[in-house]
């Protein structure tokens, strides 16, 4: 599985949810994916983002990080992380497709404060098997360890010269599940000037500030 906490999403995708109950309750929206690259995929492709959705509807909001939230995330009230609790991914509302140019498309529709949650793990999805599916896939933290490690020296390095304060908003766009887990691992413990990430998980996961679009 590549999403695996319901917490695995950008802390503004929890934001703007909230928002959308309190102002926007009856409000339907659809989510629709564009590659920019136009990037040719087989139907094999497609099966494996198809496995990946159905997963989505496995994870839900554990006891643990239910309580974790409402301490740390104070703006947004108790009672929606209640809600939370009972929200499930629905795999069947997205459609999936490839055009007669073997380009990806993808849309999702539902009330916009659950449809809202769907966009940035799809993203996250789409990414890590795009790499694995071209063949550049590091599949062994010591390999990927090796390969990102004198990367991250040079960013805290210049982080560091120039006192440049900044977070992880890597989510959507991530190598895969284990790179992102890595920078963040790494520049918690490595970097002065690195001030926290909006994936709640890994905020969760690391005793970081959780930070976002508010």
């Amino acid at each position: 599985m590549i999403i695996r906490s319901i917490l695995e999403n950008d802390l503004y995708k929890f934001s703007m949810s909230y928002y959308y109950q309190v102002h926007y309750p009856n409000a339907w929206g659809t989510f629709s994916f564009h590659d920019r690259n136009n990037t040719e995929y087989s139907e094999d492709f497609v099966g494996l983002l198809k496995e990946e959705f159905q997963h989505l509807a496995t994870i839900s909001l554990q006891p643990t990080e239910f309580d974790w939230a409402v301490k740390t995330i104070p703006y947004i009230p108790q009672c929606f992380w209640e809600w939370l609790c009972y929200f499930r991914f629905e795999p069947n509302k997205i459609n999936v497709w490839l055009d007669e140019e073997r380009h990806l498309h993808m849309e999702v529709s539902d009330a916009m404060y659950k449809v809202t949650f769907y966009e940035i793990p799809i993203l996250a999805i789409v990414s890590e098997l795009y790499h694995q599916y071209i063949g550049d896939g590091y599949e062994q933290r010591e390999e990927l360890s090796a390969a990102m490690i004198p990367l991250m020296e040079k960013k805290v390095a210049i982080a560091s010269q120039h006192n440049l304060y900044f977070a992880d908003f890597g989510l959507r766009r991530r190598y895969s599940r284990l790179s992102e887990d890595l920078v963040v691992e790494y520049m918690k413990a490595h970097c002065p000037t690195f001030t926290g990430t909006s994936t709640v998980y890994l905020a969760m996961k690391y005793h970081l500030k959780p930070i976002g679009t508010m």
